[in-house]
């Protein structure tokens, strides 16, 4: 079976999607032969990495449960963590943000969103959208990017911000993330 590919002129590497061998329907995203997300296509409340887990479990207890939310996600991915608010808030208004054009249109290629999913797909920096945000605008921000460097910028969206737990230390996160 051929593993479909996308070069990614930003990133100067290529994305693959290949499927999990441990787990049917369900598939991993890799770039630049490192893996960065997994879907479950078949279930996709089965979220694998830990660090995506755990945002998740923030998610399920910050509102009263299956209750939509807005939420904007600050990088894409592969939508793991879109998906799974869909499966488990449906209604949810979601906002998902990746500056990898080549990236965003492969996953949605590859890994459609499940019918019925409210997620308007932005390709855009998240500096640009977190400069944009009103207060107010989202219950929950994710910010799951590649940070290359330090760049102040706040986004007092008057929600709950998610972010990776291992990329913050030492750092008052995520308000000063950039990438």
């Amino acid at each position: 079976m051929t593993v479909p590919s996308r070069y990614l002129r930003m990133a100067g590497a290529h994305a693959e999607i290949d499927g999990d061998a441990f787990n049917d329907g369900a598939f991993i995203l890799s770039i630049g032969g490192a893996q960065q997300s997994h879907v479950d296509l078949a279930d996709p409340r089965n979220v694998f990495y830990e660090y995506l887990r755990r945002i998740a479990n923030v998610l399920d207890v910050f509102k009263p449960a299956g209750d939509p939310i807005r939420i904007l996600h600050l990088g894409a991915g592969a939508l793991t963590l879109a998906r799974y608010v869909q499966a488990t808030r449906p209604g949810s208004q979601q906002v998902a943000v990746e500056r990898e054009r080549e990236l965003l249109a492969f996953v949605v290629e590859h890994l459609p969103l499940p019918a019925g999913t409210d997620c308007e797909l932005l390709v855009e920096d998240a500096r640009d959208t977190l400069a944009a945000c009103a207060e107010g605008s989202y219950d929950a921000v994710v910010l799951d990017v590649f940070r290359r460097r330090r760049r102040d910028r706040t986004c007092d969206s008057g929600g709950l911000p998610a972010a990776r737990p291992g990329d913050c230390a030492g750092r008052r996160c995520p308000r000063e993330r950039g990438r």
